[in-house]
């Protein structure tokens, strides 16, 4: 086990830095120079950035430990790309997977598809996941008389696909389609509370009651609109800019739902170069719901 650790460790740090902008730079500077000299031109030498600059992939592998995991191994693939049609000044369409397996026997597998066309203003967003992972159950709308935290374990297949169109510089706005297909595969039994005396009293989960909607998984599917803002340096990996999106989702069963409900997703991110490759990324996500 330590030696399998020590060796991810190590190959994480060598990917740091063949794929860190410094290591880069400095290459571009060596080959810059080998260009300019004599022999350069006399060989002819070929220039084939603008190649490698439209297409390549990044392999970065994972490694963290948390309670509910225990400790998680895996990795990232990505491939980045343009059309024929595009130059190296237009954003890239990419194609990530990334797989994580951890020691208490749950899985993330993940794959995201981005394409740009016409210049950036028609963008298409594909994600298909399959999950078994842990979670938490707080209970159902805002009016909770007693406090709920029920562990859960399901096993999750999601799939969202959305179109947009460029409005003006840095926003756009389309449509898209959700869909997933829930199964309970643990559910806790018992609740434990403890009095003042450190006495201990069980009552039964609320997850376990069948009337309970989601207690026994289910599928869900519906239509939105969608509206993003992005200012970022880059799609993938940036190091500045902001990334907020805002969608309204109706989920029903016209649509092949089994449930009936409105959501609001709200998703904002800044990016922040502190030092050179230290970036320093801000996160709020709110996702209200409302049954009808």
């Amino acid at each position: 086990m330590k030696i399998l650790a020590r060796t991810i460790l190590l190959i994480t740090i060598l990917t740091t830095i063949l794929f860190s902008e410094p290591f880069y730079e400095e290459f571009e500077k060596l080959e810059g120079k080998i260009k300019k000299t004599k022999a350069a031109k006399v060989i002819k030498f070929t220039d084939v950035e603008k190649e490698k600059d439209k297409n390549g992939f990044i392999i970065i592998p994972m490694i963290y430990y948390t309670p509910e995991t225990d400790f998680a191994f895996g990795g990232s693939f990505l491939y980045y790309y343009r059309l024929k049609s595009q130059t190296v000044e237009n954003r890239p369409s990419y194609f990530q997977t990334h797989f994580v397996y951890t020691l208490n026997n749950q899985i993330i597998s993940v794959a995201n598809i981005e394409n740009y066309f016409l210049g950036e203003k028609l963008h298409f967003f594909e994600r298909v996941e399959v999950s078994k992972y842990p979670d938490y159950f707080y209970g159902i709308g805002n009016n909770n008389p007693d406090p709920v935290k029920e562990k859960f374990t399901s096993l999750y297949t999601l799939a969202e696909i959305n179109a947009q169109y460029s409005i003006v510089e840095n926003i756009s706005a389309g449509i898209k389609w959700d869909f997933a297909h829930y199964s309970m595969l643990d559910v806790q039994k018992k609740i434990a509370e403890q009095n003042r005396f450190g006495e201990f009293t069980y009552t039964d989960a609320k997850l376990k009651d069948p009337a309970l909607p989601g207690s026994q998984g289910g599928i869900i599917s519906g239509l939105g609109t969608y509206l993003r803002f992005d200012s970022r340096d880059r799609s993938t990996y940036p190091k500045k800019g902001n990334f907020s999106t805002a969608t309204l989702t109706g989920y029903h069963k016209i649509f092949g739902s089994e449930y009936n409900f409105v959501k609001f997703n709200l998703d904002i991110r800044q990016y922040l170069t502190l030092y050179e490759d230290i970036i320093l990324s801000l996160i709020h996500i709110s996702e209200p719901t409302r049954p009808y």
